[in-house]
């Protein structure tokens, strides 16, 4: 007898503790921004678009800058430039972008013969890339491909000064 009550007793208890397990129903949320970096640091192109068509762009918490980085990096990988470019530029008009969401930037209009744009981008990057070599380059060509050899000299120059 004792042992049929201490019995439902502990068999009440394994209950009660397994009910809220029981209970929840939700599936855990998928970060699908975290996701898509991933899978775009992996090579997973199509997979982080998919991704990121997942993601909710209306709701509160979301980092639209972020998300229309990845964005922008993907359609970059995939040689798509001019989708690339509406989402980088999106990226920007988001929020506070990284400088190297502008020199994406640069270098998509760069790929795309836009290169007053892409001086711009480079411009609008800011004084974290004044140490990187390849700016100053991707600007001075530029200029010479806009027949402007005055500037792309002085670019050189302003290079040979920094390095």
């Amino acid at each position: 007898m004792v042992m049929r009550t201490l019995a439902k007793i502990l068999l009440s208890l394994l209950l009660l503790w397994g009910i809220p397990a029981l209970a929840k129903d939700e599936p855990d949320e998928v970060d699908y921004l975290a996701l898509a970096g991933l899978m775009l640091r992996d090579g997973n192109i199509d997979r982080a678009m998919g991704a990121l068509d997942q993601v909710d762009t209306a709701a509160e918490d979301i980092d639209l800058v972020r998300y229309y980085t990845l964005r922008g990096m993907a359609h970059m990988r995939r040689n798509e430039l001019e989708p690339a470019r509406d989402a980088l530029r999106q990226a920007i008009a988001s929020g506070e972008a990284d400088a190297v969401v502008h020199v994406y930037l640069a270098q998509v209009n760069y790929q795309l013969e836009d290169y007053a744009a892409a001086i711009e981008s480079l411009d609008n990057a800011g004084a974290s890339v004044e140490r990187v070599p390849s700016v100053y380059h991707m600007k001075a060509q530029a200029y010479w491909l806009m027949d402007d050899a005055i500037m792309a000299i002085a670019t050189l120059d302003q290079a040979s000064q920094v390095f």
